[in-house]
């Protein structure tokens, strides 16, 4: 019996919330990906949780992988809102529902993938989370029809795919795999009632600086290239074909690959320095080891002085300046089958067209 009255009352107070988040205007957003999108869904004891991550802003660890903001962090200005929690801790209830509701949830993990990566929470997963989050929202309440939702997959699932004895010759199979998933489940959140869209494409893998280590980073590797082309490629056009067929749908390809590109060849007007060496390096012997440190407890990496100068901040992850860049390069220009001019400022200000 009470558990029964605490869950009428549970669904009321949520229906408060909505209600007074609407009347005053609230713009929230659906966040899924990766770790370009996490704002806080890795457990406590790992990495992005730990110093030097989050130097910058809020100036100690803040669950994201970066020294200060990143991508959500910037959609979420643009749209003049705030950044969406984390859907750990909705599910610990650690922070008001109000926000929770007012601003949306991000159910991004990082090391995660379209299918198999680093982290189980694959799309398909987080989708599942929403869905379960839904039902004890009542949806007549909700503008599901008008919240924005970001998707942001870059590369987790081919990185895995290689770790694990994967093909460079199988991989375009592979691929095609890939983006089919990320169409289908943007077809399952349609289902679910959502109907703009936000999708990133795959930046130049062979840029980041894991990869780029090895020659010093002095260079990007030409290696993938085809590959990341083939996949945005296809995206774009499974993106074409879905979207068609989705009435009242619209979406938006944020092209990350062509804003790396622009921003890594043309860093100076954003203050950028160093293009390709990041911010925090292993020390000499360590391998990706940003935020590690020994069994002394003493860190198995440098941190530079000045991150704002830095593109990149670990071996795959951008600084704050680095975002900065990104999302002023990204946000202007852009594809959305009904406004071919609109940036995505721009287009997430808009009402979807019918």
């Amino acid at each position: 019996m009470g558990v029964a009255i605490d869950y009428l009352l549970l669904r009321a107070l949520f229906a408060t919330i909505i209600l007074f988040g609407v009347a005053h205007g609230a713009k929230p957003i659906f966040v899924f990906g990766d770790s370009y999108v996490d704002t806080g869904n890795r457990n406590y004891s790992e990495a992005p949780w730990r110093n030097p991550y989050g130097i910058t802003w809020p100036g100690h660890p803040s669950g994201r992988f970066s020294n200060g903001l990143l991508l959500t962090d910037f959609v979420a200005k643009a749209m003049k809102s705030k950044s969406p929690t984390p859907y750990r801790f909705y599910t610990k209830y650690s922070r008001s529902l109000r926000d929770v509701v007012k601003h949306g949830l991000n159910f991004g993990v990082g090391g995660s993938g379209v299918f198999q990566a680093f982290d189980p929470r694959n799309f398909s997963v987080q989708v599942d989370q929403l869905k379960g989050v839904l039902q004890t929202i009542p949806q007549q309440l909700f503008p599901l029809e008008h919240t924005p939702v970001l998707v942001s997959f870059v590369g987790n699932d081919y990185r895995y795919y290689l770790a694990t004895n994967g093909t460079l010759k199988e991989l375009p199979v592979y691929i095609t795999k890939v983006v089919t998933e990320v169409t289908r489940n943007i077809i399952r959140l349609y289902g679910l009632g959502l109907k703009r869209f936000v999708v990133g494409n795959i930046e130049p893998l062979g840029c980041v600086p894991s990869l780029t280590a090895s020659v010093s980073y002095k260079r990007c590797l030409t290696t993938y290239d085809p590959l990341v082309q083939f996949h945005n490629q296809l995206l774009a056009q499974q993106l074409n074909a879905t979207f068609t067929a989705l009435k009242g749908a619209d979406y938006f390809i944020l092209d990350q690959y062509k804003a790396f590109q622009s921003v890594i060849a043309n860093p100076s007007p954003f203050g950028i320095k160093h293009r390709l060496r990041p911010c925090c390096t292993p020390k000499p012997g360590n391998i990706d080891s940003c935020g590690e440190v020994d069994k002394n407890g003493e860190p198995l990496y440098e941190v530079c002085s000045s991150p704002e100068t830095h593109f990149f901040w670990d071996g795959l992850h951008p600084t704050q300046a680095g975002w900065t860049a990104l999302t002023s390069s990204s946000f202007v220009g852009g594809n959305s089958p009904h406004n071919k001019s609109a940036n995505l400022a721009t287009w997430l200000q808009n009402e979807p067209t019918s």
